[in-house]
């Protein structure tokens, strides 16, 4: 892959007890000396503010920052909990999150990124979410 900024199409699956939510969007990769930046923006069903997100790879963890119209910082190491607050205009919402996994593959096409993660919001409310995210260049 060659470094510099390039625009990409960002297909993102979340799954979780819920059910699959699928985004689309268009954002960019940067490809930094240590860590690669994806970054786009969404709008999630109902709300009408945009939310950037700033998806960063960085050795064997990934961080995400979402900012606007949901805003959150968390961060994905395989087996670590981290603490995340949780703002979505409505309210905000303290959670837990530990990494079960992670893949990450960058490549000629793009990037693929895969999080296996359980979110708790106290002793007994646990919830097993995924996120895949497929970045190809435009």
């Amino acid at each position: 892959m060659n470094s510099g900024l390039k625009k990409i199409n960002v297909k993102i699956t979340g799954s979780s007890e819920l059910g699959d939510t699928v985004t689309e969007a268009k954002g960019t990769l940067t490809e930094n000396e240590d860590s690669v930046v994806i970054t786009y923006y969404e709008k999630f069903e109902g709300d009408s503010a945009v939310t950037k997100s700033i998806l960063t790879i960085k050795g064997g963890e990934v961080f995400l920052e979402k900012s606007g119209g949901v805003r959150a910082s968390m961060a994905f190491s395989h087996g670590r909990n981290h603490e995340v607050l949780y703002d979505t205009g409505a309210g905000k919402i303290p959670m837990k999150m530990k990494t079960n996994k992670i893949f990450t593959k960058l490549h000629e096409d793009g990037a693929d990124v895969e999080l296996e993660y359980t979110i708790s919001f106290g002793p007994e409310n646990e919830a097993k979410n995924s996120l895949k995210l497929v970045a190809r260049y435009l």
